[in-house]
């Protein structure tokens, strides 16, 4: 089989050493799972870059106090996970008192634009955000 060409800018290697009885195990398993080790270990990183347990959770923003009541009043109504745009506003509106039709430009925005958060849903009839 031809060896896949890859854009060395945008593509890693890596290698890691590992013990030959737990590397036949884990083939074992992909085979059942049809599926193969680069495949994943780049499912296994991206489930590991992220992992928003409250564990390993975000330290909210420490330069704006409205940024940090914000991200907090998104964890707890959303429990680090997908809320609908309208629903995330609201929420935000309550716990900073600035009006919903402001939170967008004020809050949302500027934690998107920070990694807090990420869009989700449909863009155009229903918009939601996702916590990190």
């Amino acid at each position: 089989m031809p060896r896949m060409e890859s854009d060395e800018t945008t593509i890693k290697r890596i290698s890691i050493r590992v013990p030959v009885d737990l590397l036949d195990e884990y083939d074992e398993a992909l085979d059942a799972r049809d599926t193969n080790r680069s495949e994943e270990m780049r499912a296994h990183m991206r489930r590991v870059a992220n992992d928003d347990t409250p564990e390993r959770g975000r330290i909210p923003p420490t330069d704006d106090d409205l940024l940090a009541r914000g991200y907090k009043a998104l964890v707890e109504v959303s429990g680090r996970g997908g809320i609908p745009l309208d629903q995330a506003k609201s929420a935000v509106a309550q716990k900073t008192g600035i009006s919903s039709e402001h939170v967008g430009h004020r809050i949302i925005t500027p934690l998107r634009e920070r990694g807090y958060l990420k869009r989700a849903g449909d863009p155009i009839y229903r918009q939601w955000v996702v916590v990190r």
